[in-house]
């Protein structure tokens, strides 16, 4: 094993390729799961559908139109790629549906579909809406519940979904409006044995069963179809109205868990939107201007990053905080709207509501320095408070390119658009505590900004070079993965426990965890993962078991590059159940520079809290614990990683994590000497 270069305690990291990972849905759900067919709906033109598992090619009828792109549709998701299209079905059509082939081999005691549907307002036919349909047993006709050989999935008029199979004792409603006719994509599906049970699926969770009686083979030997309920009788009133995408077929009856980790793959990628700023102690928080969550730009116009990504209009700023500030380019003229792009946009947690004033540390480029000129004024505002008094501001001062001399601004005037605005306290009305985003617009290009600070507004106003940078990052709770993994030795799983089941129940978790049933204390929002059984003998001490091991994946962009420290929160319930891996797939350098892992150990004593986030861990060890630094990685701002968290133990237990930006770039030396002089932290243990 390598030597590490630890400076104090934090790792001093370099620059090594990168490759940007993506972890698609269609991966999980074709690759992972083994569909026998996937029809993901992404021809532009024609009336073929292609099987990305075969040569199962479905043919369109003429009443279904493809190449829909129209939001919302699963490109919203990140596990959709941006080519992504879907197929729109028409219920007044009797044209409007969509064969596949026999061949799909779908003739089997036990099946299993899943597909994304979005319906379309007042797109309801007079009966229910055949989503799914097959046949077999000879049969040449039949709507959906008649005397043939028929199995299907279907969506009520109401927006729950049905399930029907002749000869089985299976014709069940889920019960309850399922909410799926609200015009949103959503992911259903159904599984199915024979002898066994019926279940049907929304958004990943299971909503109905049914027990199922029979014992028959469903002999879909006939083509099956999608977007209607047959071929004959009262098929025409059975119609699909709205769009259609990611259609996967299976010959498996699909678990609970399988059906959950397909819509996890779909919606759980995480981005600069996910990461926020915390308040101090004060409920202050301090900005970078140049630390972002997103920013929407306008054209050619928009906020860039002073000098890594430009070197900016007329004269450099002076008395920079961190080195960069954001500049709104180019500086050609063009006038901004409020709240309009160019924007620039800051993600903020408040916990106590009150009235907050902002300051802002801002300035011009100094084109027509000491006049009103054509960099100078801003609009500022707060997207969630729209509509709910005062949610924006335009702000004004002169301009020489010194961020010192008018160093924090905090005064404007309140919703208008003028070339001399008032100069007010610029002030916000939270009423209750949530995540807000401050949105910085241009109102003129080349107006530049630094820093900025939110705080209750009967605290002291910053002064000179302002307080530090508050902590900016995501958390995520431990059960909102984006892909999960089994273990190479076959046993040990992670599972979703429901920490206020109670001993011995699974509540709406897949397993009642361990020890013997028993829940681990504090844990946010009662879901946390854990690998079981935690009784199976299966450990992993070696570097070869840093890989072996069942795994949880979270794909993560992070919005600006630095030095990011991981902090998980998880525990054990003894000795044996008290430490896991972390890892950044896109970050094996063999050598030398980044950590390929880190090793964590716990308390061990299934409290969540007596540990709550711990950032400390052994760089590429696999030992039991002790000699712990920082878990920390130079990350590149807009590139794509995946965090992988797997267990040294089994019955280790993860509530959540946290991904924060320690040192931002560019940054000078004298704060990484500081971080530097953290220090080694090491904790002793008291077993193997």
């Amino acid at each position: 094993m390598r030597k590490p270069n630890i400076f104090g305690g934090m790792v001093v990291v370099s620059c090594c390729a990168l490759a940007q990972g993506a972890i698609s849905y269609e991966d999980v759900t074709r690759v992972d799961q083994g569909a026998v067919a996937y029809y993901n709906f992404n021809e532009t033109s024609g009336t073929s559908a292609a099987d990305a598992v075969g040569s199962n090619n479905a043919t369109h009828g003429s009443g279904v139109t493809v190449n829909q792109s129209a939001a919302p549709r699963p490109l919203d998701f990140g596990g959709f790629g941006s080519g992504n299209v879907s197929a729109l079905y028409n219920a007044g059509s009797s044209t409007s549906s969509t064969t596949i082939p026999t061949a799909v081999g779908m003739n089997t005691t036990a099946g299993s579909v899943s597909m994304w549907i979005r319906t379309t307002p007042g797109q309801a036919d007079s009966d229910n809406g055949g989503l799914f349909y097959g046949r077999g047993g000879g049969s040449t006709g039949g709507d959906g519940f008649g005397g043939e050989n028929e199995l299907h999935l279907q969506l009520n008029t109401n927006g729950s979904l049905g399930f029907f199979a002749t000869g089985n004792s299976s014709n069940f409603n889920n019960g309850s409006d399922a909410g799926v006719r609200d015009g949103q994509w959503h992911l259903v599906g159904a599984t199915w044995a024979a002898g066994g049970q019926v279940k049907l699926y929304v958004d990943g969770q299971q909503i109905a069963s049914n027990a199922d009686t029979g014992s028959s083979t469903y002999n879909l030997d006939n083509n099956i179809q999608l977007g209607r309920l047959g071929t004959s009788g009262n098929f025409n009133n059975r119609q699909f109205g709205g769009n259609m995408d990611e259609v996967a077929l299976f010959d498996t009856e699909l678990n609970a868990m399988q059906m959950r980790d397909q819509y996890n793959a779909a919606v759980n990628h995480y981005t600069g939107a996910d990461f926020v700023y915390q308040p101090d102690a004060n409920g202050a928080i301090v900005g970078e201007a140049e630390i972002f969550s997103t920013r929407t730009n306008s054209g050619a116009n928009g906020w860039v990053i002073v000098p890594t990504e430009s070197s900016g209009a007329g004269p450099a700023a002076t008395n920079v905080r961190n080195s960069a500030y954001i500049q709104s380019l180019p500086d050609n003229g063009s006038p901004g709207t409020p709240n309009g792009a160019p924007s620039i946009q800051y993600k903020m947690q408040i916990n106590t509501p009150g009235t907050y004033q902002l300051y802002l540390r801002w300035d011009g480029n100094n084109t027509d320095s000491g006049t009103q000129g054509a960099s100078d004024s801003v609009f500022v505002g707060i997207e969630e408070l729209t509509g709910a008094g005062t949610d924006w501001y335009e702000l004004n001062h002169g301009i020489d390119a010194d961020f010192n001399t008018t160093a924090w601004d905090g005064t404007g005037q309140a919703e208008v658009n003028t070339a001399s605005p008032a100069h007010n306290p610029v002030t916000f009305t939270v009423g209750a505590a949530g995540v807000y985003t401050l949105k910085i617009s241009q109102r003129e290009d080349g107006s530049t900004v630094d820093a900025f600070v939110l705080q209750p507004v009967a605290s002291a106003a910053p002064t000179g070079i302002g307080p530090n940078m508050s902590t900016f990052g995501l958390e995520v709770e431990a059960e909102n993965y984006t892909r999960r993994g089994a273990s190479v030795l076959g046993g040990v799983q992670w599972k979703v426990i429901d920490g206020a089941a109670g001993t011995g129940n699974v509540g709406n978790g897949e397993d009642q965890g361990e020890p013997s049933g028993a829940k681990f204390a504090n844990a946010q929002g009662d879901l946390y993962m854990q690998t079981v059984p935690g009784n199976s003998g299966e450990t992993f001490f070696t570097a070869q078991g840093v890989l072996d091991g069942p795994f949880l994946d979270y794909e993560v962009t992070v919005p600006v590059t630095g030095v990011y420290q991981l902090f998980a929160r998880a525990d054990g319930y003894d000795g044996g159940s008290d430490s896991l891996y972390a890892r950044v797939l896109e970050i094996n350098d063999g050598t030398g520079g980044q950590a390929d892992w880190y090793r964590y150990s716990f308390p061990a004593d299934s409290d969540f809290d007596t540990t709550p986030w711990l950032g400390t861990a052994g760089f590429e060890k696999t030992d039991s614990g002790g000699g712990d630094v920082n878990a920390v990685w130079r990350l590149i701002g807009g590139q794509t990683y995946t965090i992988r968290f797997s267990p040294r133990e089994d019955g280790v237990a993860l509530d959540a994590f946290r991904l924060t930006l320690l040192v931002p770039e560019p940054a000078s030396m004298v704060m990484m000497l500081g971080l530097s002089m953290l220090g080694v932290i090491s904790r002793p243990r008291h077993r193997d």
